[in-house]
């Protein structure tokens, strides 16, 4: 049974060799294809794929900038500088800090 399927994704996803030599990475799904829609790959050329990447590159390094100017901000993570924190330990680290912060307020109001 589980190899009806397989083989009914292969069809599915099998590509003609000038779709490949014209530089389209993902497959075309054939006519006869049973995947829903929402289970197609999107079919990418070369120039698409680089756009695409070069896009993720730049959000990426927004994201790292971004806890990067977290870390410096954060008191606790000056003194761990040596050992830069990870992403999980600077939002935690940010969140115990805002909630410091936000007894101190309280505190004070009182």
């Amino acid at each position: 049974m589980q190899q009806a399927s397989y083989a009914s994704q292969v069809d599915c996803l099998s590509s003609p060799l000038h779709l490949a030599q014209s530089g389209l990475y993902d497959m075309y799904p054939s006519p006869s294809c049973s995947m829903s829609p929402s289970k197609r790959r999107r079919v990418l050329n070369r120039r698409q794929r680089q756009e695409a990447t070069v896009r993720e590159r730049n959000r990426m390094t927004k994201i790292n900038d971004a806890f990067e100017e977290l870390r410096d901000i954060l008191p606790n993570a000056i003194q761990a500088r040596k050992n830069k924190l990870s992403r999980v330990d600077t939002l935690k680290t940010a969140i115990k800090y805002i909630a410091e912060m936000s007894h101190l307020l309280h505190h004070y109001d009182s």
